[in-house]
């Protein structure tokens, strides 16, 4: 609950008050948080970019893959007025 209190502000702050054009980020595949980014996407109209396989090594010494996502500031002021 917390998390995604602090995400909808950080999102406001980049586009609304720093007026960032684009936002792109990342989460390695399976990390729990994946599942709140791809609602966050869904409800301010950004998508994912795709998927790199095999493309960041962790602590394990094991390799995974890495999501990318971006949003625009016009689709994410779009569905910010219809999530209201």
């Amino acid at each position: 609950m917390i998390f995604g209190a602090d995400l909808g502000r950080a999102l406001k702050d980049i586009f609304e008050k720093y007026n960032f054009r684009k936002l792109g980020f990342s989460v390695v595949v399976g990390n729990p948080v994946e599942k709140a980014y791809d609602r966050i996407i869904g409800r301010y109209g950004g998508r994912v970019v795709g998927t790199h396989i095999k493309q960041c090594r962790l602590t394990d010494g094991e390799y995974y893959d890495l999501k990318k996502y971006e949003i625009f500031r016009e689709d994410y002021m779009k569905n910010r007025r219809i999530n209201k």
